[in-house]
């Protein structure tokens, strides 16, 4: 029982790291967007 308890934890923070990596790639990108549009006026 155990053993499926830590295996069910263990695929719940891989699936939150997932979801943590995409909103950090997005944040990434739209910062990336800023500054190359800031560039441009520039």
């Amino acid at each position: 029982m155990n053993i499926s308890i830590m295996r069910l934890v263990d695929e719940n923070r891989s699936v939150r790291d997932y979801a943590t990596n995409l909103i950090f790639i997005k944040l990434v990108a739209s910062l990336s967007e800023e500054t190359i549009n800031t560039q441009e006026d520039g």
